[in-house]
């Protein structure tokens, strides 16, 4: 077999439709209205935009810091590499590891801390070793953010249209940011990048303080749940989607979030 069965197939096209993501699923207004309101996603379009300021201007200083390593034309080119290889190293683990734990809000604080440590490397040292390392850092805890966070956001909003606006303002708000990252590295300010080095700094900060708040929002509302309603019960199909009809969405007393 290459990849997966014809029967594991049928499983996710099965899974796709159960959740109305299908050509013939409407936009319903009630359900995009939720999204708009959700305190949630004020939360994750805030650690979105901390997230590409630094990660749309990673490539603009790398250039720098390996032409001062004395690497030019192929060989310049080849040292671009390593950080991007350590980057999807660590994709993998946080990802694997996020899925096994079924918690996102800390992933994404322990990549964003890693991150920090780069940025700090690169504007505490002048040593040009140090910051390639700095810079390799800033990848491994960069990278993994992005599955991460859209994850985040498709697990914890229930219904199709709810779930498709949720992910749309967490790519929008975030994209729109990114054109700071692109602005904040001043040839003038080249090779150590204060200015740059210290914005990205700033708001993987962010990151971490609001992903780290939205954990603990979402920890405390799971607790509240098992206290009122107690362990949560598998919903029939028919169940959820009287759920999803009635206006209840993840507000469901068997819903209970990611943290």
């Amino acid at each position: 077999r290459w990849f997966v069965t014809p029967e594991e197939k049928q499983v996710a096209i099965e899974r796709s439709r159960s959740g109305h993501n299908a050509d013939s699923s409407l936009i319903d207004k009630r359900q995009l209205w939720a999204a708009l309101k959700d305190y949630k996603n004020i939360f994750t379009c805030l650690i979105y935009i901390g997230l590409n300021i630094p990660l749309a201007s990673f490539t603009s200083f790398l250039p720098t810091i390996v032409k001062l390593m004395g690497y030019t034309e192929a060989t310049a080119q080849l040292m671009t590499v390593p950080p991007y290889a350590c980057a999807i190293v660590c994709v993998f683990a946080m990802c694997w590891n996020s899925d096994r734990t079924q918690r996102r809000g800390y992933h994404v604080a322990a990549s964003a801390t890693l991150a920090c440590l780069g940025y700090i490397l690169l504007i505490s040292s002048s040593n040009i070793k140090a910051n390639y390392t700095g810079a390799c850092f800033v990848a491994m805890g960069l990278y993994p953010i992005v599955p991460l966070m859209l994850s985040w956001v498709a697990n914890n909003n229930v219904g199709h249209t709810k779930r498709a606006i949720s992910i749309a303002m967490l790519n929008t708000f975030g994209q729109c940011f990114a054109t700071v990252g692109t602005q904040i590295y001043k040839n003038k300010t080249a090779p150590r990048f204060f200015m740059g080095y210290g914005v990205c700094l700033a708001f993987t900060v962010v990151m971490i303080v609001f992903s780290l708040a939205l954990s603990f929002v979402l920890n405390r509302e799971n607790n509240r749940r098992d206290a009122e309603h107690g362990a949560p019960k598998v919903l029939s199909p028919e169940e959820q989607q009287a759920a999803i009809d009635g206006g209840i969405y993840d507000d469901h007393p068997s819903f209970r979030y990611f943290i």
